[in-house]
């Protein structure tokens, strides 16, 4: 697939908007991910499992990446598994070579930022198909209305 760019303004706001669109090898052209941000532009990424490492150094000081790591019990499902790289053991293979597969790997990220989900055993992400730059990001997310969970008062937490 090709890039392409358009540009139009916003008739409630008179305000210019440029969309611009470059494929990402693996993600399906009308998919849209919500992630968290781990990785940001200029920084170098590694896992050791289940910590994540920015600078070969662990993350600390940021709440949601804490619980991940500490693999404690999630409000949506079973408890998290901390991160992980793709090659450990429970990780769905890629279907094609992914980034991070061991503990020896690490992305370096110019412009870019690396995205990842905080459930990693069933997360398909940067892992797998790696940076994203910031043209390709939509965020942040206001609302998660689906899937229909404890999030909006259905069912029990673990």
């Amino acid at each position: 697939m090709e890039a392409w760019l358009t540009s139009f303004a916003l008739p409630f706001l008179g305000l210019p908007l440029r969309l611009v669109y470059r494929p990402i090898p693996q993600l399906d052209v009308a998919q849209h991910y919500i992630k968290r941000l781990v990785g940001l532009p200029g920084e170098r990424v590694s896992i050791d499992p289940p910590r994540l490492l920015v600078g070969g150094k662990p993350v600390e000081g940021a709440p949601g990446i804490a619980r991940v790591e500490g693999m404690g019990p999630s409000a949506t499902g079973p408890a998290y598994a901390g991160y992980r790289n793709v090659d450990d053991e429970g990780m769905p293979p890629p279907n094609k070579p992914g980034f991070l597969r061991t503990a020896e790997d690490a992305i370096e990220l110019g412009d870019e930022y690396l995205p990842m989900g905080d459930n990693t055993r069933s997360s398909f992400d940067g892992r797998y198909w790696g940076p994203v730059p910031r043209t390709q990001m939509l965020g942040p997310a206001a609302c998660v209305y689906w899937p229909l969970s404890v999030r909006w008062g259905i069912g029990a937490v673990r």
